[in-house]
């Protein structure tokens, strides 16, 4: 059975995400547009970066040290070292290059680029090593440190508010969280560097690094095209319906911070391997069919409530999205799966090649049916990565049958949908058809789980009380720890 740990880290990373929203909408109130773009921009070139100034040394930590813990500390040492020193060096050619060439408002610029350096320390680095630990809450009650002195901080100087104010604000709340994590760390691990490790730590993470690339640009990908090809009005549509999915993506990633670990730990027992890939398989895919099967159904009513008449299209953005997102869902599993029986390197070169591929989908089906086109074109590209990664796993993911036995369900879900969504064609009011249908949905899902299915979510939902009684005891959040 999958942990429900993964639950408890949703729900952390979705107050996370909500708290992000609503600074977002205060920032953008209390700066104006001129500003607020000013410093979304800054926030935007800054976040790139710091994703692979760390050359990948926390995948490599949490591959390495979940199969031998005595290695944890090298390796965490070694990461640790890799991304401070880079960071520095990028701090120092920032300001060279900012003097140099005169930038426009480079003091916000600058504290905004050393927020962003500091923010990756506390997640991804540090957290990788409460990952490996098998800690779980802890380190996410840090984090809301960030969230919580910023809004506070954007509060009490909200009458004298500016781009400056602002953007030093967002430095502090990066670098006290970065100061609590490394007093928190300094308690669970022994800082160690070792030379001898350090250039096999590089040279796997580089191949980390590059495959996280073509990954940060894949999920942009469909919002370049449609720049390129059609225009920023075609992105607005578009970009709509992409927020109202996006968020449901915290969960098989709160799934792949908790496993990840156990699939190293478990990578040389085969039948066990096989076992959890195939357990956490189909329980992603019935998370994916219920949430959004919810939203499909919905999805009319949703972008009517959110947006603006402009955003009639937005509908049908949010329908294939979900269909997308369904597959990402999916394709999480083979990620670990691909890293713990030590095929990074293959798995890179099968994202380069979907990549271009998805570029050439994309382009063809946005010229065929513009804006829903790049949509589609997405769900080709995430369809086809599937295909590869089954392919490139096939001796460890049990095979076509497995995929036939353990998604035979689809069908049913399938149907409780349409079956649902019909309620609304006898019901004039919008807002009474999307209650009903939505009730309708989850009660006959919940009755096909119980009764036939058997499914892992009510299996899932059942032991989570237990398992957050159990993590607040071994994770010591009453101190003991």
């Amino acid at each position: 059975m999958i942990s429900s740990k993964s639950l408890v880290v949703i729900i952390l990373q979705l107050i996370q995400a909500l708290l992000a929203a609503a600074i977002t909408i205060y920032i953008a109130r209390l700066l104006g547009a001129e500003n607020y773009g000013k410093y979304i921009y800054m926030i935007t070139a800054t976040s790139l970066l710091p994703l692979f100034i760390g050359l990948g040394g926390e995948h490599v930590f949490i591959m390495e040290a979940s199969r031998d813990m005595n290695l944890l500390p090298v390796f965490f040492s070694n990461a640790v070292f890799i991304r401070s020193v880079l960071t520095a060096v990028a701090l120092v050619v920032a300001i060279i290059t900012c003097f140099a060439f005169r930038v426009n408002d480079s003091w916000p610029f600058m504290l905004v680029l050393a927020g962003s350096l500091l923010a990756v320390f506390p997640n991804p680095l540090f957290l990788s090593l409460y990952r490996v630990k098998g800690i779980h809450i802890r380190p996410w009650v840090l984090l809301f440190i960030t969230p919580l002195f910023f809004i506070g901080y954007l509060f009490l100087y909200r009458n004298m508010i500016d781009l400056s104010v602002v953007s030093t604000g967002f430095f502090f709340s990066q670098f006290i969280v970065f100061v609590l994590f490394i007093i928190d760390t300094r308690r669970i691990v022994e800082f160690k560097v070792d030379f001898k490790f350090l250039k096999m730590n590089v040279r796997k993470g580089i191949i980390f690094s590059v495959s996280q690339a073509f990954d940060f640009a894949f999920a942009r990908l469909d919002i370049f095209m449609l720049q390129f090809l059609l225009g920023p009005f075609s992105v607005g549509i578009y970009a709509a319906g992409q927020r109202v999915v996006s968020l449901l993506q915290l969960i098989p990633s709160s799934f792949h911070i908790v496993e990840l670990p156990e699939f190293h730990r478990i990578s040389h027992d085969k039948q066990r391997l096989e076992a959890r890939f195939r357990s956490l398989r189909k329980l992603l895919m019935e998370l994916a069919m219920l949430c959004f099967g919810l939203l499909i159904i919905n999805a009319s009513y949703i972008v009517t409530v959110l947006f603006s008449d402009l955003y009639t299209d937005t509908v049908h953005i949010v329908i294939l999205l979900a269909v997308s997102s369904a597959i990402v869902f999916v394709n999480y599993p083979y990620y670990m799966l691909a890293e713990a029986v030590n095929k990074i390197k293959q798995r890179m070169y099968v994202r380069i090649a979907t990549f271009i591929l998805t570029i050439l989908f994309i382009y063809v089906m946005v010229q065929l049916l513009g804006t829903t086109g790049a949509a589609i074109g997405l769900i080709t590209g995430q369809f086809l990565f599937m295909l590869f990664l089954h392919r490139l796993t096939k001796s460890e993911n049990g095979g076509l049958l497995a995929i036939v036995k353990d998604f035979k369900f689809l069908p049913v879900f399938a149907i409780l949908a349409i079956m649902s969504w019909s309620v609304k064609l006898v019901v004039s009011s919008s807002l009474t058809g999307a209650l009903l249908s939505s009730f309708l949905f989850l009660v006959t899902v919940t009755i096909f789980e119980i009764t036939i299915n058997k499914g892992d979510i009510f299996k899932l939902v059942k032991t989570l009380k237990e398992q957050i009684n159990s993590n607040s005891h071994d994770e010591g959040i009453s101190g003991t720890e």
